[in-house]
This record gives C-alpha cells, sequence and structure tokens, in this order.
C-alpha cells in the first residue's frame, strides 16, 4: 500500500500518464478480490465498507425486501424504517427456516432476498446454496452479506448463483475503511453513489491505497485457505472444550456443526458479560459481546433474541474470534485466565 500513499499518488480517474498506475493497481486489485469468490472483475465494485455495500443493493430495491432476523445491524436497521420488509425466522440454533423463506415467497410480492452467509455473532453458517435455488424458482433477486464468510470458508458466487455479495477488507486482514460489492452481470443495480467513477457504480474519488491493500489481502486469503482454517478450526475446538471442562456452566450459543472454524460464542451462566470482558481485556484477551457495530448498545443481541435466548442468557454471551495465527498457548493461557475471573466474578 505504501508506494500508493506518497509516491504512485495520481488520481486514477485523471488522464495523464501517471494517473495509468494507479488505475492499473486498482484493476489488479479487483483481479483478487473477484477471484476470492469466483466473480469475473468487472461484477466487483469498490465501496467504503460492507454496511454501503449491503445499503447500496437495498437502496436499490423499490419493492419487499425478506430478510432474516439473524442479519447484520447494517441490514437489520436499514429495513426497520421501511415498512415493506418480511423477516424470516431461525430456529434455537441459528438456522434459517427455509420453509418459512418458501412459504413467504409464495404468500407475498417479494423483489429481494438478503441473508447473511456466515452469522457475525454465533459464526453459524446459513444454506445458502437452498437458499439461493428458493429464490431463482420464485424468480426473486438475491443478496448475501458474506463479510464474515470470505476468507474463512470457501465462497462461490456462481456454484450458490448470487446476484449481490457484500465484503470487507479488514475481515481478511486488508485496511479498514473499504469494501466492495458483486453485481452479477445483468443484475439490476443503481448506485446510491451517483457519479463516474467505478464506471459510473459509485461515485467519489477511488481509495487506491485501501483497494491495493485489499486486493492483496484476498490474494492472501485464498492461498492455503483448507489448511489454515483447519488449524484455526482446531484451536476454536480446543478453546471450546477447555472451557466447557474447565468452567462450570459455560454452554454454546449456535449451530456445533455448520459453523465457521474461527468463531465462538460461549455463554458464562450468572456472569454478566460486559463485566467479564472488561477484566478479560486488562488481561490481554479482546473478546466482545456481539458485533462491533452495536458494542455501544444496551439492549440483548438481536442475534440472540431471534435464536429464543432469554434477556438474561444474551447477557452473559461472549463471542471470541481466533485466525490462523491463534496457537496453542494462546489458548492455554486464555483459558486459565478465564477460569480465573470466573470463579472470582461468581464468588
Amino acid at each position: 500500500m505504501c508506494p500508493f500513499f506518497c509516491e504512485q499518488w495520481a488520481n486514477p480517474s485523471s488522464p495523464y500518464a501517471f494517473a495509468k498506475q494507479a488505475s492499473d493497481a486498482i484493476e489488479i486489485a479487483r483481479s483478487h478480490v473477484a477471484s476470492l469468490i469466483g466473480a469475473k472483475p468487472n461484477e466487483i465494485v469498490f465501496s467504503s465498507c460492507a454496511t454501503e455495500s449491503n445499503q447500496t443493493v437495498l437502496h436499490g430495491v423499490r419493492g419487499k425486501v425478506a430478510t432474516s432476523t439473524v442479519e447484520h445491524s447494517s441490514i437489520i436497521d436499514f429495513l426497520k424504517e421501511r415498512d415493506n420488509t418480511c423477516f424470516v425466522p431461525v430456529d434455537g440454533a441459528g438456522r434459517l427456516d427455509l420453509e418459512a423463506l418458501d412459504f413467504s415467497l409464495t404468500q407475498q410480492q417479494i423483489e429481494l432476498v438478503s441473508v447473511i452467509w456466515a452469522n457475525n455473532e454465533v459464526g453459524v453458517i446459513s444454506p445458502i446454496e437452498q437458499t439461493a435455488k428458493i429464490c431463482k424458482k420464485h424468480g426473486v433477486l438475491f443478496h448475501s452479506d458474506a463479510v464474515q464468510a470470505a476468507g474463512k470458508i470457501e465462497v462461490d458466487v456462481k456454484t450458490n448463483e448470487v446476484d449481490y455479495l457484500s465484503l470487507s477488507a479488514h475481515k481478511i486482514f486488508g485496511p479498514k475503511g473499504i469494501g466492495a460489492l458483486y453485481v452479477r452481470d445483468g443484475a439490476p443495480y443503481r448506485p446510491l453513489l451517483v457519479g463516474r467513477q467505478e464506471k459510473g457504480r459509485r461515485g467519489g474519488t477511488e481509495a487506491v491505497p485501501l483497494i491495493v491493500g485489499f486486493g492483496k489481502a484476498a490474494e492472501l486469503a485464498k492461498k492455503d485457505l483448507s489448511a489454515r482454517m483447519g488449524h484455526t478450526k482446531k484451536m476454536r475446538d480446543m478453546l471450546e472444550n477447555s472451557i466447557l471442562q474447565q468452567i462450570p456452566e459455560a454452554y454454546i450459543n449456535g449451530d456445533k456443526t455448520c459453523r465457521l472454524p474461527n468463531t465462538t460464542n460461549i455463554g458464562f451462566k450468572g456472569i454478566d458479560s460486559d463485566t467479564f470482558i472488561q477484566f478479560l481485556s486488562t488481561q490481554g484477551i479482546m473478546a466482545a459481546n456481539g458485533s462491533a457495530c452495536k458494542s455501544s448498545a444496551i439492549t440483548p443481541s438481536h442475534v440472540l433474541t431471534a435464536m429464543g435466548r432469554t434477556h438474561e442468557e444474551s447477557n452473559e454471551a461472549i463471542r471470541f474470534s481466533l485466525s490462523h495465527l491463534t496457537q496453542e498457548n494462546d489458548i492455554c493461557s486464555a483459558v486459565s485466565i478465564l477460569k480465573t475471573l470466573a470463579e472470582s466474578l461468581r464468588g
């Protein structure tokens, strides 16, 4: 990224020759991001973040939208302002009710379905392929927020016949402040920001260094994906098993099989998660009790509520995120600290 801050600083949309360096760098990055999800480069539109990508798709819909009750807040909060929204439930494990979705599309005039690929709080993976088939059967457009999924599991927009898909660089070790939207060739599209950049699909001067960083992150994320995530899953399972064995009345939230390899949501009965997280932070353990976008909210997690958890259970939940950089000694140290703090807080 560094040369595009100080040396190759030209505006990529300018007509002079110097600008071609920046323009070419953007196209290389676009090809890497496209490759990560099995798309064509011309189907990728860069944005400022996944929230913008999500809301660009929703902004372009005039009719009714069907979505799940466990979507990211950028979807839920946007659609709450509209009357023409159909919310599809999930079960106690966070799995989408496909029969309810199919019934909704049969009974109502739905223009777009938006279903998160993998949940950001509990890591549960949605049945994207089946959802896409249901949408196709009813002639309905399909969007998926794949921010948590890309770079963690295989994501292919062609196999799953998605019309729109949102991405964010910082979830795959890229820079913050840059996202992307996949728009299938031929899918209807209305820009949220009008302008001539991005082939008229997103106005505003391109953030070249961030786009370059996103491209490199996408290239690295695709490399050795299976091996990296295999290690991450091993570390996550070690963390979960150790906590469940060593800390009484701890429990897992969400489906234990169909989920991301790097995410676990654990409840600690009788312990307020806000207090627990503050103490953990002083010991070098960075955890959360929901999405970072909702970290200042005082209401219970809408995801856990949709899964049937009580207010009390929601306030006991902590989300831990791991990566291929996590090692066994990290897990052992974390569990030791968790056990000591849990005993202290309960005492």
